[in-house]
């Protein structure tokens, strides 16, 4: 007759190494993380005032203004959305503009917002600050 054995207990395997590489990845990974700022809308408080002023520090601001029927006036001249950047780039060689103000009426669509923005930043401006304002309806 075979006698087969019986192990009282299970031996386990010993965890404190894999813990150690885990351990070691992690550190790894938290330290080489980049971390990327993330780029927003810079709103004025500035949401029931007729005419908007910049901040103080900047000066010669570009302004655009995006009316709620989707028409959009810069520097007081009617003009299209595809033209927004040709038109930041041509007041941008003819003074120095550090600041874009775009004020935005109530019903006007984030597309056009977002792609005015977009716009003026593509044309050379990086700091470009949006204004809600009352409609003049």
């Amino acid at each position: 007759m075979r006698r087969t054995k019986h192990f009282d207990s299970v031996d386990s395997p010993d965890m404190t190494p894999m813990l150690d590489v885990v351990f070691i990845m992690l550190i790894f990974f938290i330290v080489t993380t980049s971390f990327v700022k993330e780029d927003a809308i810079d709103w004025l408080s500035l949401s029931n005032q007729a005419d908007p002023k910049p901040p103080v520090k900047q000066k010669n601001p570009l302004v655009l203004e995006i009316k709620s029927n989707g028409d959009l006036v810069m520097e007081n001249q009617l003009i299209n959305l595809d033209a927004v950047r040709a038109r930041t780039q041509s007041l941008l060689a003819k003074r120095d503009v550090e600041h874009a103000i775009v004020k935005v009426e109530s019903q006007v669509t984030a597309q056009i917002l977002v792609s005015a923005v977009d716009s003026i930043k593509l044309g050379g401006v990086e700091k470009v600050s949006v204004a809600k304002i009352k409609s003049s309806d």
